[in-house]
């Protein structure tokens, strides 16, 4: 399977700090992180080098995929990285990637996801599903100031 590197990118009009916190602390991004369409129903994070990240979502009709994986590069308020695997029913892909960069920008922080993940229609799904919790992290922000 050929994998292929996507960038995503967004802006928030929020400390670098709190943006970083809500991507890493899991009672925090349990509520945004799921794109539409989908809840998360587990969420772990040990956010350090060698920890664990897992994230289990579930769609409305009871589906779930699985994304786990172990936390290769920490660095407090700037970046992670993660290797990691998805499950989708019988359905396994491993060898898959996201590194997340936090900078601070003008408006507030820049966040940085690069992700590598297989071609074709995964690219679509990784993008638009990052979008839609991007979207939900916006909400999350506004509900929480």
């Amino acid at each position: 399977m050929n994998l292929q590197t996507v960038i995503i990118e967004r802006e928030f009009a929020h400390p670098l700090e709190v943006i970083f916190r809500a991507f890493v602390d899991p009672e925090i991004s349990t509520k945004w992180i799921a794109p539409d369409g989908f809840q998360c129903i587990e969420n772990v994070n040990e956010a350090r080098v060698g920890g664990i990240s897992r994230t289990v979502l579930q769609d409305r009709e009871g589906n779930t995929s699985v994304c786990e994986g172990n936390i290769i590069e920490f660095i407090e308020n700037q970046e992670f990285e993660i290797e990691f695997w998805l499950q989708f029913g019988d359905f396994k892909i491993e060898g898959l990637k996201n590194k997340t960069t936090f900078k601070q920008s003008d408006l507030g922080t820049k966040v940085i996801v690069e992700l590598l993940v297989p071609e074709g229609d995964f690219v679509t799904g990784a993008t638009a599903g990052w979008n839609q919790s991007f979207d939900n992290l916006e909400k999350q922000l506004e509900q929480s100031s």
